[in-house]
């Protein structure tokens, strides 16, 4: 239990926080085993605040500001942090250094114009996506967060750990077992299964779109993966920034590929 709510903790702004909580680095490790899971709450989320919205009518008056309104809460709510890693990464490959003089340049707190860049575009395709998605597909909103978390868990396998020395993703990628990326992906498969066997169940998908949407999210696995190779290999290994870098490109690329593959 302690592990689920430091992974509430790390990935969402969820009111979880416990003052007499002890945390030990193992635990930190251990919690990425629930990033999926989190991703599946946080996604439901949305899909109930999207659901609220279009029964109060704001959808279909206002398509423009519904969406606004869900992407406001979405990047509140469980994305600044991964967003943050996003921009850092983004200014780090601009400046075109390597090792220690590439994580100077993404610690750095200061944001410059190709991250600030990158962040805007971000968040343009998110809101693209989320003014673009019928109603038909309202089921799938929160595979590419399930999805994206699952790609962010693994990730934390792949050392070594090249970030700054005691920072709290170090934790995370340092103490995180094997049977912690095994429990991940079976939670990513069983919030798969769930949004996927309701939809059957009430019609709103066929299989032969639940197996889409499966091939998709796999496909977005791979596509945030592919894009992490580059900074990886010029930083010298993984941190906290690299993964929030892919773990956007994970997510979008699973938001685009469900919509495209006209489910």
């Amino acid at each position: 239990m302690k592990s689920l709510i430091l992974a509430f903790q790390f990935l969402t702004r969820y009111p979880l926080g416990r003052d007499d909580l002890v945390v030990e680095e193992a635990d930190l490790g251990r919690s990425t085993r629930y990033f999926p899971l989190v991703g599946l709450v946080a996604g439901l989320d949305l899909l109930l605040m999207r659901w609220i919205l279009g029964w109060a009518g704001v959808l279909t008056a206002w398509p423009l500001a519904g969406a606004a309104l869900v992407l406001t809460y979405w990047a509140w709510s469980c994305d600044s942090l991964h967003m943050d890693g996003w921009m850092d990464t983004l200014d780090g490959l601009a400046s075109r250094r390597e090792g220690q003089a590439l994580l100077g340049v993404m610690h750095d707190s200061r944001v410059g114009a190709f991250g600030a860049l990158g962040g805007g575009l971000l968040l343009l395709l998110k809101f693209a996506w989320l003014a673009s998605l019928p109603p038909r597909l309202w089921w799938a909103l929160p595979l590419p967060l399930v999805f994206s978390r699952l790609l962010a868990s693994l990730e934390c396998h792949s050392r070594p750990y090249a970030g700054q020395s005691g920072s709290l993703s170090g934790a995370f990628i340092n103490f995180c077992e094997p049977s912690d990326g095994h429990a991940a992906v079976a939670f990513a498969f069983l919030g798969y299964g769930l949004l996927g066997g309701v939809a059957l169940g009430l019609g709103w998908a066929d299989s032969q779109a639940c197996l889409k949407a499966l091939a998709v999210c796999l496909l977005g696995l791979g596509v945030g993966a592919l894009f992490l190779r580059l900074p990886k290999r010029r930083l010298g290994g993984i941190s906290g920034d690299l993964i929030g870098y892919s773990l956007q490109i994970c997510e979008v690329a699973v938001c685009y590929g469900l919509l495209f593959a006209r489910l």
